[in-house]
């Protein structure tokens, strides 16, 4: 078995062997594996290293960041196809899956899949029917949070420890404070927001820059939009290592160019900031702790990177974070280690993990007239949890009762999200308000099944709802059509990934190149393409060593991905 990190931006898998986890690596032998699905020029599906390169040259056919549209039903189309983030998640696992194959000899079937603390009952049902199109069992979907606290609390030597735990992804935040004892890793609070992340961080970048140059964004062409993405994201890592930075982009044959520094940077994001901060004491509070008595502070996911961040969590809790691993890891190697514990592995001490239910689930009712959201099970309720509240008909006369069962924070129920509803009769007779009372209990499970059960008192009448299926999701039917549809396409062949990134870096390199350049970088291409055609092993390799030395000379935009 294994465990994978489905990140928005980049995603990993790793495997429990030899008594430690390690990250598996792809077929670049690279550890990060980009959440990114693309149509190739032969019309064939490509994913990773290769579909994150044509983000800037085929903007319109390649697509990122959908993991933010899981559990919902909108459709991204690339092409002449169009796909669910289901379905192009199940792209990125397949993927990861083969990688996982081609280390370990033999078939994978079952894995361990983190998300988001704060994904809903829908997203994480969704994640569990892209790992189905993936040909995968998915045997347990862990909290991000959880996971890097488990690989974290693996190393610990301390006995007794309560930290927090702070995840910034690309696309997602979440923050969750621990005790770890004796072996007993307990979530005691949650918090998150499923639309903050290092993009975000990002778009702030991209926004102030147009507003200095003064120009519209929807002026710009596809290949402007993905250029200055790419030279802001740049602008952006660098800002976690030095104090100026000089952004320069070219618009409408315009080059334009603005500064950066950590402080305006930090002033730009000042919003985000904010968030963050409001999530962070949050858990505290339902956790009823201080700042001052958390020990450790744990950062996850590659926007915690940035200094703002740092900055951020110095200032909050008066200490520096834990920096002894890699942020990027840190998840899929806790994801790993879960998916040895399912499978009891020797070698592995055990760790009993117990979690809570990120977001409260209640009804509605009738209070002084107005309707009103009662929660039932309160956020951060540890789970497997059942509670009951008991309610009354609002007339002596009322023949029937509807159950709305509802799951969010807000005491406006339009604002909450509608899982289900029961409908249930109230037996006629003589007889009090009190004899017609209405006991609704939920239950919730460890893998996060919602069972509802309503029943009149003094009566034989109960009705029973079990909440798997909710709004958005796709149905046991959609997804065996949709497996049968994902057979039939056109998958770039895996070996062939390599030959495909070069392609790409030097078809970027020559799109950025003028004269003299450009027939330099046009000759090592067709160079590359002749030695592709003569299906000659020892002359295709020998080429790719000759382009590979070629690009490392250039010096272009994309030197990140070299």
């Amino acid at each position: 078995m294994i465990g994978i990190d489905l990140g928005t931006t980049n995603s990993l898998i790793a495997i429990f062997e030899n008594s430690t986890a390690k990250i598996i690596p792809n077929i670049l032998n690279e550890k990060l594996t980009p959440s990114v699905v693309g149509v190739g020029d032969d019309g064939a599906i490509i994913t990773g290293k290769a579909a994150q390169l044509r983000l800037l040259s085929h903007p319109d056919i390649t697509t990122a960041l959908f993991k933010r549209d899981m559990g919902s039903d909108r459709h991204v189309s690339l092409g002449e196809h169009k796909f669910r983030a289901e379905e192009l998640s199940a792209f990125i696992l397949k993927s990861l899956k083969e990688d996982a194959q081609n280390y370990t000899g033999h078939e994978i079937s079952k894995c361990v899949i983190s998300v988001p603390a704060y994904f809903n009952d829908t997203q994480r049902k969704a994640v569990k029917a892209a790992g189905v199109l993936a040909g995968l069992t998915v045997q347990r979907v862990i909290n991000e949070p959880s996971a890097a606290a488990i690989a974290y609390g693996l190393h610990q030597h301390k006995p007794e420890t309560q930290y927090l735990v702070i995840d910034l992804g690309g696309g997602t935040f979440d923050v969750s404070l621990l005790d770890f004892f004796d072996g007993v890793l307990e979530i005691k609070a949650t918090s998150g927001d499923n639309f903050l992340g290092g993009e975000d961080f990002l778009d702030k970048i991209i926004n102030d820059f147009l507003v200095k140059s003064a120009i519209s964004p929807d002026s710009l062409t596809s290949a402007e939009k993905a250029q200055l993405k790419l030279k802001s994201e740049h602008c952006k890592h660098l800002l976690s290592t030095q104090n100026e930075v000089s952004l320069s982009a070219e618009i409408n044959q315009i080059t334009h160019i603005h500064h950066y520094t950590q402080a305006s940077f930090k002033e730009l994001s000042k919003e985000l900031l904010q968030r963050i901060k409001k999530n962070v004491l949050t858990v505290l509070r339902d956790a009823q702790v201080k700042e001052s008595d958390i020990e450790k502070i744990v950062l996850v996911g590659g926007a915690t990177r940035m200094h703002i961040i740092h900055n951020l969590v110095e200032t909050l809790f008066k200490k520096t974070p834990q920096l002894s691993f890699n942020p990027d890891e840190a998840i899929a190697l806790g994801a790993a280690i879960q998916s040895a514990l399912i499978d009891n592995s020797k070698g592995l001490a055990d760790i009993i993990l117990t979690d809570v239910c990120p977001y409260t689930l209640g009804t509605a009712a009738y209070d002084s007239g107005e309707l009103c959201y009662f929660p039932v099970i309160e956020r951060n309720s540890s789970i497997p949890v059942s509670k009951s509240r008991t309610f009354y008909k609002r007339h002596d006369d009322q023949q029937q009762l509807s159950v709305k069962i509802f799951q969010g924070e807000n005491f406006d129920i339009n604002k909450n999200i509608l899982l289900g509803e029961i409908n249930i009769d109230i037996p006629t007779g003589k007889g009090s308000s009190e004899h017609h009372s209405l006991d609704l209990r939920f239950t919730y499970d460890i893998d996060g099944i919602l069972d509802i059960d309503a029943r009149i008192n003094n009566t034989d009448t109960h009705k029973n709802l079990l909440i798997e299926q909710n709004p958005g999701l796709l149905t046991a039917s959609q997804i065996s059509e949709k497996l049968k549809n994902m057979e039939k396409l056109k998958i770039h062949p895996r070996e062939q990934t390599e030959n495909l990134v070069l392609l790409e870096l030097a078809n970027t390199a020559y799109a950025e190149a003028l004269k003299d350049n450009r027939k330099a970088i046009k000759a090592e291409i067709l160079k590359f393409k002749k030695s592709l055609a003569s299906q000659n092993m020892a002359l295709i390799e020998e080429s790719q060593k000759s382009l590979r030395a070629f690009l490392s000379t250039l010096k272009t935009s994309m030197d990140r991905f070299k």
